[in-house]
């Protein structure tokens, strides 16, 4: 059985060390990450609900227009929402 030498124990150490700050950095500045990654992207996914085996609902955001996906095994549809005339007012007021 080989011996291990203090260096390469400091090594691992150190990489294990170098890890776990990355590790909590992400964790504590999750959400400006995300917004930061996410101001790039045209497409957004905003929220996903599990229907079934296999079945999906997305609510997706595309350039600012919110689309829900139907994703199946078999296939999938898309259809576009359009806000309705009483948000229009209310955003209006």
């Amino acid at each position: 059985m080989p011996h291990l030498e203090l260096g390469q124990v400091l090594v691992v150490l150190g990489f294990l060390g170098v890890l776990m700050c990355v590790q909590l950095y992400v964790r504590r500045n999750r959400e400006s990450l995300r917004m930061r990654l996410a101001a790039q992207s045209r497409l957004q996914v905003v929220e996903t609900l599990a229907i079934g085996a296999g079945e999906r609902i997305l609510l997706v955001s595309i350039d600012g227009q919110d689309c829900l996906v139907h994703s199946a095994r078999s296939g999938s549809a898309l259809v576009v929402l359009t806000k309705r005339a009483e948000e229009d007012q209310c955003a209006a007021h």
